[in-house]
């Protein structure tokens, strides 16, 4: 069932959905049979890197960066120590 759980997997069915279908009933179990090959990882690793290039390109277009939030947050603790 190995080879299959992974196939459902990569066709977009739910985790629970694939429990059902391989008669599942924990977690724990599905997880045992759910195998993630090399490809599959290098999938998601692509996908990981593409989403991360669009959020730094989302916050430069935006002129946001963590920095600016983190010194915002060091203002309004600021002033909150002063009310």
């Amino acid at each position: 069932m190995s080879g299959r759980s992974a196939n459902l997997r990569r066709a977009g069915l739910s985790e629970s959905m694939i429990k059902q279908i391989g008669g599942w009933k924990t977690t724990s179990v599905f997880h045992r049979y759910a195998i993630v090959n090399r490809q599959d990882m290098a999938t998601a690793m692509r996908q990981f890197e593409e989403h991360h290039r669009q959020l730094v390109a989302a916050r430069a277009e935006n002129n946001h960066s963590s920095s600016i939030v983190g010194k915002f947050e060091a203002e309004k603790r600021a002033s909150a120590e002063l009310q």
